[in-house]
Parts: C-alpha cells; sequence; structure tokens
C-alpha cells in the first residue's frame, strides 16, 4: 500500500490512496482501483474527503420528509380537473374574443398536468378537442401525439422570422470533426463485490440488496460496468482510450468536441457523490482543441435544481458559487476564456463564444422548441442535447408541426446516447463531420459502442479488456430506398424519410419496438417532444 504525495501530471501534487503500484496512464500514478483520499484542486479552493466517495461506507442520516402529505392525486383526476380549467377559461367572458389569451391560460392548464403526469397529456388534447369539437378524428390526431402548441408564437420575438430564408452557403468540400460525449454518471461507489441485480434502483453498491436472494450474490458487478449501474472509473478510463483509434483522430484530433453534462452518478441526496476527475481526462484524450460544456440535473448539488433569479435577493443568487466554480473548471482546461467566467457565474452557467473561423457555439440549459422553429435553419445551424441517456433523433416542422412533411421538416437535434449502462443501456458516443463553411451540413455520422453485456466475461483476467465499436454509419444504415445524393446533408429532411433500425443502442437487454410501438415511435420522433422508450435509437 502506498500513502502519499505522488507527482501527478494533470492533477498537480495529490495525497492518494493506491493498492499496489500499477502504472495506469489515465491517471499519471493514480491507481483505478483506488479512490482519492483527497482531491485539491487548485480552482476548487477546498478538499474533497475521502468519505464523499467511498465505496464502502454511505451515509445513515434519513432524508426523507418528515412533514405529512395530502393523498396524491391519481393521473386520471388531474385529467378531469385540468379539463374543467380549460373549459372554464374557454368560457369565462373577461377576455372577450382575446382567443389568445385564452389558449396561453389553457397551456398553463395543460403543462402543470404534463409536469405531474405525462402520459395524460396526449389524453387531455384528445379531450379538448372532441370537447370543443374540432374535429371529426380527434383519436387519430391527438391521441398518440405530445401535446402540440396552439397558440401563434409570432409575437414572441422582437423581429419576425426571415422570409424568404437566405440561401444556404455552400458547402467546400472541407470538414469539422465534431465529438460528442454526454450522461457520463461517474459512480465513484461502484462496487465490485455488491449486487448487480439487486430490488431498489440503483444498484452496484455495497449497501444495495435483493429480496429475492438476501443472502446470496446471484449476479456481482461486472468489473467494467453492469446494466442499472452507473459508469464505474476502469470504463470511463477505457472509453477515454478508445475515442482516437476508434474514430481516425489519432495525431490530428477533432475540431472541438461538445460535452453535454450530467456528470455524477444517480445517487439520492443524502448519498450524492462529488467527483470531478473527469475534464482533465477529456482534455487529454480529445484535446487539444476545446471542449465546449453545458450542464444538467446531475451537475449540481442539490442535484435537478437551479434557482431561477426571479426569487430576487439572497435566495435568487444562491447558486452563482456553483455557476462561478464550474465555469472556472472550463476556464482551468482552456476551454473558455474569462469573460466567460464573468457571463456564466450569473447566468446558470450559460454562455456563448466565438470560434476563430466564425462559427459561434451557444451553451445553455433549456428547453429550445420556439427558438428552433424561429431561428432554424439560417441562424441555428445544428442543436446538441443530452440527458435523456438515449440516442434518436427529433425532427421539427415549420409552424409548430402544423403539417408534417420532407418539405417542412426544419431541424433534427442531435441527442446523445450515454456513457452510462445504467437502464439496460450500451456504453457509447458519436462523431459527426460536418461543412466547415456549413454546419448544418452534416455529411457523416458514426456512432460508436461497448456491448455491456460481454463485461462479465473479461472478468478473473488481466489480458484484454472491453472494447468500443463502430455501430453504425447513419448515411449507410438509413439510407436504404430513398433518393439521396451521397453528399446530401443529414438533415432534418433526412430523418424524416428514414427509418429507425437501431434500437437500443444495440443492447441486448432492452426491448425491440414492434407492433404498434412502431409507429408511436415515428409519432414522437416526429413531435419534437420525445418520451423515453418511444423514441429511442440506442
Amino acid at each position: 500500500m502506498h500513502f502519499g504525495a505522488l507527482p501527478i501530471t494533470h492533477f498537480g501534487a495529490l495525497p492518494i490512496l493506491c493498492f499496489g503500484a500499477l502504472p495506469i496512464s489515465h491517471f499519471g500514478a493514480f491507481c483505478l482501483c483506488a479512490l482519492w483520499n483527497l482531491i485539491n484542486f487548485t480552482r476548487m479552493r477546498y478538499s474533497q474527503a475521502y468519505e464523499l466517495t467511498d465505496p464502502a461506507n454511505f451515509p445513515q442520516n434519513d432524508t426523507a420528509d418528515p412533514h405529512p402529505l395530502p393523498m396524491q392525486v391519481t393521473p386520471s383526476q388531474l385529467l378531469e380537473t385540468a379539463l374543467r380549467q380549460i373549459i372554464a377559461i374557454a368560457s369565462n367572458p373577461a377576455p372577450g374574443n382575446d382567443t389568445c389569451t385564452k389558449c396561453q391560460a389553457s397551456l398553463a392548464v395543460a403543462k402543470m398536468l404534463i409536469l405531474g403526469a405525462p402520459e395524460q397529456g396526449p389524453l387531455l388534447a384528445q379531450a379538448v378537442c372532441q370537447y370543443f369539437n374540432y374535429s371529426m378524428t380527434c383519436y387519430n390526431e391527438y391521441s398518440e401525439l405530445a401535446l402540440v402548441v396552439l397558440c401563434n408564437t409570432t409575437g414572441w420575438f422582437a423581429t419576425p422570422k426571415l422570409n424568404p430564408l437566405p440561401p444556404p452557403i455552400q458547402p467546400s468540400g472541407e470538414h469539422l470533426k465534431v465529438f460528442h460525449i454526454s450522461d457520463i454518471h461517474l459512480n465513484p461507489r461502484y462496487a465490485i463485490g455488491s449486487k448487480a441485480n439487486c430490488t431498489a434502483y440503483m444498484c452496484c453498491h455495497e449497501n444495495v440488496f435483493n429480496a429475492a436472494s438476501p443472502n446470496q450474490l446471484i449476479l456481482p458487478p461486472a468489473h467494467y460496468g453492469s446494466y442499472w449501474c452507473d459508469t464505474p472509473l476502469d470504463l470511463m478510463a477505457v472509453a477515454m482510450q478508445a475515442i482516437s483509434p476508434i474514430t481516425g483522430t489519432e495525431g490530428n484530433g477533432f475540431n472541438f468536441s461538445i460535452f453535454t453534462s450530467d456528470l455524477t452518478a444517480h445517487d439520492p441526496d443524502n448519498q450524492y457523490s462529488r467527483f470531478v476527475v473527469f475534464h482533465d481526462l477529456l482534455k487529454r484524450y480529445v484535446g487539444p482543441t476545446p471542449v465546449y460544456a453545458t450542464i444538467g440535473n446531475h451537475d449540481t448539488y442539490m442535484q435537478f435544481q437551479m434557482i431561477p433569479y426571479t426569487m430576487g435577493g439572497a435566495l435568487g443568487v444562491q447558486f452563482n458559487w456553483l455557476y462561478e466554480h464550474i465555469s472556472s473548471m472550463w476556464e482551468y482546461e482552456g476551454w473558455v476564456p474569462e469573460v466567460v467566467v464573468t457571463y456564466a457565474s450569473t447566468h446558470y452557467t450559460a454562455y456563448a463564444v466565438t470560434c476563430p473561423d466564425g462559427l459561434k457555439i451557444i451553451s445553455l440549459d433549456t428547453n429550445l422548441c420556439e427558438i428552433i422553429d424561429h431561428f432554424s435553419p439560417h441562424v441555428i445551424a445544428s442543436d446538441y442535447w443530452l440527458d435523456s441517456c438515449w440516442h434518436y433523433p427529433q425532427i421539427f416542422y415549420a409552424n409548430n408541426g402544423t403539417v408534417m412533411t420532407a418539405e417542412t421538416a426544419l431541424a433534427a437535434p442531435w441527442i446523445m446516447p450515454s456513457l452510462t449502462p445504467l437502464t439496460n443501456l450500451s456504453s457509447g458516443f458519436y462523431v459527426n463531420w460536418c461543412g466547415w463553411t456549413n454546419m448544418t451540413h452534416i455529411s457523416k455520422h458514426y456512432s460508436y459502442f461497448s456491448n455491456i453485456n460481454e463485461f462479465q466475461s473479461l472478468d478473473g483476467q488481466t489480458e484484454v479488456g472491453p472494447s468500443y465499436h463502430l455501430e453504425y454509419s447513419a448515411r449507410d444504415a438509413y439510407r436504404g430506398n430513398i433518393t439521396w445524393g451521397v453528399d446530401d446533408p443529414l438533415n432534418a429532411t433526412w430523418w424524416h424519410l428514414t427509418f429507425n433500425m437501431y434500437q437500443l443502442k444495440s443492447s441486448v437487454a432492452g426491448l425491440n419496438c414492434t407492433g404498434e410501438c412502431i409507429p408511436a415511435k415515428i409519432y414522437y420522433m416526429r413531435s419534437g417532444n420525445c418520451i423515453t422508450g418511444y423514441s429511442s435509437m440506442q
């Protein structure tokens, strides 16, 4: 056992706990088989105690809300209440003939229903259609579609959308290689001797159990990762090492990379792991060009929370320290200039930077539905999204999707697969080849994955580890019988004409979509508001 301060290439001098002197290139002298006793980053101005990520000991404090709460209302009751409120709004004489005000008020009711019971949204749309006799085919139009925006949003912007749009910039034949990785969900508490098939989510922790076999270990976690578990350190290291060789970028790298957040594990609040090794690894393996990052619901503590500034006073700015801290790490890696930290620290870590070639990168945590309709494709060239852990396209259509055709297909955001295998997924990432002079011209899309199902067979030996493979090239896999030139872009029109073939990220643990699921999947992909399960391209 070695315990002391060792010279670490990328982390400075860190006191570490390491069992055995193993030459680990990913972390310098830091051994993958142990966690850090103390982590001391110059930019962080604090030390992180080992117990915050100790895989053998978990906080025992009870964080359950002690206040009694009323009985939960059923989803059907919420639906009935929402419908009554919308009917009351429609019959209220106060707004007079201002139908847009009534529409917006009704949408506010619909939003609250969808937040509380998402599956009731399409049913509400169908019920409203039937009550007001909007159509004779309400079921066909709304039962399997997410609630669409019914109000005219043109008044939301200072200037109208350009009409006609400027002609597209012609591709030069040169390409930008853009690497995209997301949903790391690094799990420093991953314990190989625990249970990978536990009763209560999430598994692969020392404190989990299996009610069917409480005293017997039936399925231990594989060394490199398991389904229903977040990313162990070793899987992250393997993924980092695989990036350059498998994408053919050894020696020349990427033009830039995108990291769309979610770094920490899916822990409960009282066990939330604080672990921030990933940024330096990402810089080492995809650099030296910038990595443009954003944050999500698993990058903050408390998780899922971003206090609105509209609260005012000290409450409204109580998370500014976190925004400054995260953006300072981006600056420390050389990804963004100092001015970004100044802005991001008071704007939920949102920022914009302009690349040397004139391309502007905008990073923010928001819902872009209306922005996409107004500014695509002449201003917004490409959208890269995160958080679902599922890999799939969404298609946005002009005029809020009132007509869904190949001609009205407007934008197709690229939604990133996850590195974590949690919820029966394969671990993955992808690379896009974009036009140097026109980022809307994505000519190639390559998806890569590692088969988690093979990891158990790698235990008990040290000769070989996991590997990542090319899963598919989108142009080759989806072209089928449609007429599409070899240089035509993989844009929204392309995705409208093609069909999903690679489901569940080639994971053997998931259930493929068949029967009625197929048209439902297509409806949701085309709604621009996908629901996990219907919309996956994993």
